[in-house]
């Protein structure tokens, strides 16, 4: 369309407006607009905006690498990027101005700036010191923290441990006490039977030896079943510690129960 299109004579570039700006040139283009008032060419705007934009070379940039490298010097190699910033900006100032550096306009807030500049110095300076400690504190505290984490992932580690061999240990009664349990009644019940026998033969002396067996089968008995109850009671406390120390696990608990220590 703007290849095709009759450019007005307000548009053309003739020997009266041979020092008219491309910019300002393709402004007044740009702002044409069609019969229902929306914008002539709405394709060619962003277009000619983008290539508006393209350097025509890396002079410029190359040459501003080339000064941030002279500033930063053997006697200035702590420079920081806000000072180098500050440098440039000057220096660029000076550089745009027609008459050079002594040229530059010297206002009050020039002076101001300047009287202030070491005290901006030192209160950048302490800024910076205060953040670094809090950087290190943060540090500290987080290498603590993971200290902390891992003797707590250890304690656990530990705890688990031996609740496991409590548990064997445990497992092992039970099976013990329940071979007992057995033979009291075993013995419970061929004693029952001698008994029997000797009331049968009216042998007294062997009755005698049968109660004998009885009571003591009983005792035993009794005795196992009482360890027995306790051993059950011990297996519930430990399945208890158990998943307490898996939630501990889970959430980074590292102090144990005071209960568990003892025990």
């Amino acid at each position: 369309m703007y290849q095709l299109q009759d450019i007005t004579d307000s548009l053309k570039i003739d020997d009266t407006q041979k020092d008219i700006r491309v910019d300002d040139y393709w402004n007044r283009v740009l702002q044409s607009k069609s019969c229902d008032g929306s914008p002539k060419y709405k394709v060619l705007g962003p277009l000619v905006k983008a290539v508006l934009c393209f350097a025509h070379g890396n002079a410029e940039v190359e040459r501003s690498l080339s000064e941030n490298k002279k500033m930063l010097s053997k006697e200035r190699t702590l420079l920081s990027d806000s000072s180098i910033n500050g440098l440039r900006m000057v220096k660029d100032a000076v550089k745009v101005s027609p008459g050079g550096v002594a040229d530059i306009n010297i206002t009050k807030g020039l002076l101001e700036a300047g009287r202030k500049a070491h005290t901006l110095y030192k209160r950048r300076i302490e800024e910076e010191e205060i953040e670094r400690q809090q950087a290190k504190k943060a540090r500290l505290e987080s290498e603590a923290e993971q200290k902390r984490l891992e003797e707590s992932r250890k304690e656990l580690e530990g705890r688990k441990l031996s609740l496991k061999e409590k548990e064997k240990a445990m497992i092992k009664l039970d099976k013990q006490l329940g071979q007992d349990l057995q033979s009291a009644e075993k013995l419970f019940g061929e004693a029952n039977e001698r008994l029997k026998k000797a009331i049968k033969k009216k042998d007294f002396d062997e009755a005698g030896i049968a109660q004998g067996l009885i009571d003591v089968a009983s005792k035993k008995m009794k005795e196992t079943r009482e360890q027995m109850k306790k051993n059950r009671k011990s297996k519930e406390e430990l399945a208890a510690k158990q998943k307490r120390l898996i939630e501990d696990l889970s959430k980074g608990i590292s102090a144990p129960a005071k209960s568990d220590k003892k025990k």
